[in-house]
């Protein structure tokens, strides 16, 4: 698995040493895969934990959620989303107050595109690999917003947006706990979803970049547009699979990430919220609970890419 679910290590090795190590078990994993998909996906565990004896501060790698994974695989298997339903709520949210047409259509093309390609490649059977492909790909935004801020701070251009990268981490983080989660049950089980899911990531850093470079603005409307997406996407699932989600057990990993005595980095991406009372406090028992805190989290990305695009500057909501 990944190194950052099992390593006691917090510096990596060299590129060559990573790379090779990468591409040998990613090879076995694909011959794995070539052979039989089935017993692939009947033989191999989620992926979450290489070392079981680890149990780091940080909760990553635990074996409460290795367990969960197995001990409720039939349950999980019976989750669904349904395309056409998912796509007559996007449908209805767009048209309310002309929302798709006001978007520039620099963006609009590739997100109709994005969105089919989803359905076509994740079927209703499969929602659990497809969030996975999401959460992925949706980290990736805010490493590029870090980076290009970074970038003209460093050529002297702009420096307005400096308190900002620390939001853009925060926000990064966010998405970094959902896909560990969608790890712990099982997401990334399968080679081919790796594969995807991993180029897919590149991909989209390097054209949020050049978009970047074209207009910032641009780069944060397209991100609105994805966690709108991701809103309709998880909120669909909830409804299809209340039943069911409400009888799983949480994952360990998002009792630890929400319940956890420093929540410092969970309120700081949320700029709508500033000050004590509006800080939201969620309480984690089961698999539906989680589901309805990541929805939560992100419509709090789409407020705050909203806020991105505005002429009045964003502020961490610890400051007022």
């Amino acid at each position: 698995g990944p190194n950052y679910t099992g390593a006691k290590a917090t510096t990596p090795r060299n590129v060559v040493d990573l790379a090779l190590k990468n591409f040998s078990r990613e090879w076995a994993a694909l011959q794995e895969y070539r052979a039989t998909v089935a017993e692939h996906e009947e033989t191999t565990d989620s992926g979450w934990v290489d070392e079981p004896g680890y149990a780091g501060d940080d909760g990553f790698g635990s074996v409460d959620d290795e367990e969960l994974c197995m001990s409720f695989a039939d349950q999980l298997k019976q989750l669904t989303i349904d395309e056409h339903e998912l796509y007559e709520r996007e449908l209805k949210r767009q048209k309310e107050g002309d929302y798709f047409k006001k978007k520039h259509w620099l963006i609009k093309a590739p997100y109709v595109l994005l969105c089919f390609l989803l359905d076509k490649v994740y079927p209703k059977e499969r929602p659990i690999q497809r969030f996975w492909f999401l959460e992925t790909v949706a980290r990736m935004p805010y490493f590029s917003y870090i980076s290009m801020l970074h970038l003209y701070e460093t050529l002297g251009w702009w420096r307005m947006g400096a308190a900002v990268k620390k939001v853009h981490f925060a926000e990064e983080w966010n998405e970094f706990h959902h896909l560990l989660i969608m790890e712990s049950l099982g997401g990334n089980d399968a080679w081919i979803d790796r594969f995807g899911g991993y180029h897919a990531a590149i991909l989209y850093y390097w054209t949020l970049n050049l978009l970047w470079l074209i207009s910032p603005f641009l780069a944060y409307q397209f991100s609105e547009m994805l966690e709108n997406h991701a809103v309709d996407t998880y909120s669909q699932f909830l409804d299809e699979n209340e039943n069911i989600l409400k009888d799983l057990p949480a994952p360990a990993i998002a009792r630890q990430y929400y319940q956890n005595e420093d929540l410092y980095m969970f309120d700081e991406f949320q700029t709508s919220r500033a000050g004590h009372a509006a800080r939201r406090r969620p309480q984690i028992d089961t698999l539906y609970d989680t589901f309805v805190n990541i929805r939560d989290d992100e419509l709090e990305h789409v407020k705050t890419m909203v806020a991105c695009q505005s002429d009045v500057p964003v502020k961490s909501p610890h400051e007022g």
